[in-house]
């Protein structure tokens, strides 16, 4: 199934995609509807059809938890110079950071190397602790795309990336959650984003460190993941940071952030006077 959390006329509610419609469901987020043991029973209801030019997409998920993964693509690590981790590199980030899949994105005026992360996103379905790998494919809803937007200048202050990684509304995420069993668990999907339509990164879900089901069961042994609760799998090469010379998204710039399967983000950056604000 493709879920998706959309807008029509004023209401917000999730939806699941058909080849010419949407089906409207019962349920206004994501937390609510995968809090239910038979969520994807309840997915697949019928429902009022909208005409898919109809509805804009909304912000997808408001998760308890997100987590992202720094280093796990083998190709970010050889461009980015750093040894091969022995465990997965975890960063917080807050809920308040993620925007919509097509929502505009203001550049900060206080940072000025702005870069991009496409990644895959892992969305939990049911409560998860002390899980082991093949558990923890149980426990994964689906997935989505995520682009993990880094001010470079901030994140490298200090030895802590947090602050870097925790601008307010720069995440996109969207624009469905897709089930596992729809794109054979994200095993070997392209993952690729552009600027203006320039390819900058083009890699394989394949080429990963940590597999989902991998960083799922690790978290789980030191904290409960919930349903709707997001991980950030990480990036593959091509960054801006890594480029020679290195290259930041600038006013007016398009990305678009795609995932084989799943869909694409499409968010244009933009300063904060063209925005009116």
């Amino acid at each position: 199934m493709k879920l998706a959390r959309i807008s029509v006329e004023g209401k917000i509610f999730l939806a699941r995609k058909e080849i010419d419609h949407f089906v409207a469901l019962p349920f206004e987020d994501f937390n609510e509807l995968l809090s239910s043991q038979n969520w994807q029973e309840l997915a697949a209801v019928d429902g009022r059809k909208i005409p898919l030019a109809m509805p804009r997409f909304q912000r997808l998920l408001n998760p308890n938890h997100i987590f992202c993964i720094g280093l796990n693509y083998k190709g970010h690590i050889q461009e980015t110079g750093k040894a091969t981790p022995t465990y997965p590199t975890i960063f917080a980030k807050f809920s308040s950071t993620l925007t919509g899949p097509e929502s505009q994105i203001i550049l900060p005026i206080n940072a000025t190397e702005v870069d991009w992360e496409v990644e895959l996103g892992i969305i939990i379905g049911k409560p998860t602790k002390n899980v082991t790998v093949v558990q923890a494919t149980d426990h994964i809803a689906g997935y989505t795309v995520v682009n993990d937007i880094s001010m470079r200048d901030w994140q490298s202050r200090t030895n802590q990336w947090f602050q870097g990684k925790n601008f307010e509304a720069s995440t996109p995420v969207g624009p469905y959650l897709v089930t596992a069993d729809e794109i054979d668990d994200a095993r070997n999907l392209s993952i690729s984003c552009a600027i203006n339509g320039e390819t900058m990164q083009d890699g394989r879900t394949s080429d990963l460190l940590f597999s989902p089901a991998e960083l799922v069961a690790y978290i789980s042994q030191f904290t409960t993941l919930l349903p709707g609760d997001l991980i950030a799998s990480g990036t593959p090469s091509g960054v801006g940071m890594a480029k020679s010379p290195k290259r930041f998204l600038q006013d007016g710039d398009l990305l678009v952030s795609e995932i084989e399967g799943i869909g694409a983000l499409s968010n244009r950056f933009i300063v904060k006077a063209q925005a009116g604000i």
